[in-house]
């Protein structure tokens, strides 16, 4: 449990990156003493923002070029994520005239449309945020749109309701309100199942362009709401249902736009993500054969992708990485390198600070750093630091990982001293030849001094060389020197996981013990 800005207890599962980070804190503690690391009590609080209120009478003084800009920014920002519009749905609600002083309270669907409207600007103008005066405009057709949603739209449910609250959600989830976002989510999903929407044979009475409407809108709720029920580990809203009864698209997948079939790709592993959660929430530990039947699961899932979703890499670069986390950060920074990523991403923030907490896991229980390794661990902290301009969450995730840099680098220190220290005591000096004259006396042959020499034989290996020879070393350096083989265990599910794409469940060898 942890404590919200209004200090109640709000539930956070154990398998939660923040979870982790708890876990990292309390076993570092006990090797390298209190530390700015060690001692810090963010894991310990929900970061939850106050949303400011602006009174002054709303104005849509955007021109339609202005609000074009601002959709295609959320568009980039909801890919894969959201697919509630259709092209023609957005043009038709450019066209809408937003006289919003004079709407009635007969015309529901003129303000429910305007809201959608005023929600996508909002996202876009806050994902992109290059100056202050798109934040305010962020803030401000927010706050316009999110009275509309509320002004006698709980009563009925209806696809504009869904829509609505799934929007307001992500919106929240930028502006750092995961709380909050998360009972959007509840009221957008719980609507969605009152109107059926996740029961595919219900569809087939609507005309096929409203069927299309319906499938979009339900796997945006579903993908919403299991991507930030993974985050928190919370459980989910929406129903389970089997991943092949839900009915795609009878037509070619490649036939399709992009956006529709980056929507599917994401739903259909949403169901993945959903399986392994579950699993590993009821067990603090996972067998070999389930983590090569959850990685089969994604192999399948990866290797059924359209072409258009794919970018097969060549030979060259196949080797380059081994690992999910070291594979989705340096994918990351290559996007920020290319001046792609956009200012402000509410969930890739929370994958990339899950997967600098991995790669600074591997960074303790690995005998030499690798390279690559210690490389990808700084630019998840370069990447944090680009988010933050915008997101007080991503400058908390990158000042935690700045001070669990600091304390590998304390806790590595200590490990070699006390290494070195291990190997000296089972070798003694005990004579010397000479007083700083190493070159041998003439008549003494190289024999002779060998004959007088007493050796101290030691049958001792190197430490290192020992685990090694013992399997798998990190499994045996984590139970063995670190002396944490239960919570290893407990936390084995964690690792991997919450990178976001269910991830690096090699790691999953440590529950077997050392043999």
């Amino acid at each position: 449990m942890l404590r919200s800005s209004q200090g109640e207890q709000v539930y956070i599962g154990n398998i939660a990156a923040i979870s982790f980070l708890q876990f990292l804190q309390t076993t570092l503690k006990r090797y390298i003493g209190t530390s700015v690391f060690t001692e810090r009590h963010e894991s310990n609080v929900m970061l939850e923002l106050e949303i400011s209120r602006n009174n002054s009478p709303f104005e849509d003084d955007l021109d339609v070029v202005e609000k074009q800009s601002f959709i295609q920014c959320f568009m980039r920002a909801s890919n894969g994520i959201l697919h509630l519009f259709s092209r023609d749905d957005i043009s038709r609600l450019l066209n809408i005239k937003a006289d919003v002083a004079n709407l009635s309270p007969s015309s529901q669907s003129h303000r429910e449309d305007l809201a959608c409207l005023f929600l996508m600007i909002a996202i876009g103008a806050q994902s992109r945020g290059k100056d202050l005066l798109e934040i305010q405009v962020a803030k401000k057709y927010f706050a316009q749109a999110q009275q509309m949603a509320f002004l006698g739209m709980l009563e009925s449910p209806s696809l504009s309701m869904v829509k609505l609250f799934l929007l307001m959600a992500m919106y929240m989830l930028g502006a750092c309100r995961r709380n909050t976002a998360f009972m959007y989510l509840a009221i957008a999903s719980k609507s969605a199942t009152i109107l059926g929407l996740h029961v595919p044979y219900q569809h087939s009475w609507v005309s096929s362009e409203e069927r299309a409407a319906r499938r979009r809108i339900w796997m945006s709720s579903r993908v919403l709401d299991l991507l930030c029920s993974a985050i928190l580990a919370r459980p989910s809203s929406t129903p389970s249902i089997e991943r092949d009864e839900y009915e795609i698209d009878s037509s070619n997948p490649e036939d399709l736009d992009h956006r529709t079939l980056a929507l599917y790709a994401t739903y259909e592993s949403s169901s993945i993500i959903e399986t392994i959660v579950k699993k590993f929430a009821k067990s603090s530990s996972v067998d070999i054969q389930s983590a090569d039947t959850y990685l089969q699961m994604l192999r399948e899932w990866s290797h059924a992708l359209p072409s258009a979703l794919r970018n097969v890499p060549g030979p060259a670069s196949e080797s380059d990485y081994g690992e999910s986390a070291h594979l989705m950060v340096e994918l990351c920074y290559e996007a920020y390198l290319s001046d792609i990523l956009l200012g402000n991403m509410c969930i890739l923030k929370a994958w990339i600070f899950s997967a600098g907490l991995v790669l600074g896991f591997s960074l303790l229980v690995e005998s030499k750093i690798p390279t690559h390794i210690n490389e990808c661990f700084d630019h998840s902290c370069i990447l944090l630091k680009k988010l933050a301009r915008l997101s007080p969450q991503a400058e908390q995730y990158h000042d935690i990982l700045c001070r669990f840099r600091t304390a590998i680098d304390l806790y590595r220190q200590q490990f070699l001293k006390a290494l070195q220290e291990n190997n000296n005591k089972y070798v003694e000096k005990i004579m010397t030849i000479g007083s700083f004259n190493r070159a041998p006396r003439e008549g003494n042959s190289s024999t002779e001094l060998q004959s007088q020499l007493q050796l101290v034989p030691t049958t001792e290996q190197p430490i290192f060389e020992e685990l090694e020879g013992q399997g798998c070393f990190a499994e045996t350096y984590a139970t063995d020197f670190f002396g944490l083989e239960n919570e290893i265990q407990m936390y084995d599910a964690q690792i991997g996981y919450d990178t976001g794409v269910a991830a690096d469940l090699r790691w999953l060898c440590y529950a077997a013990g050392p043999s």
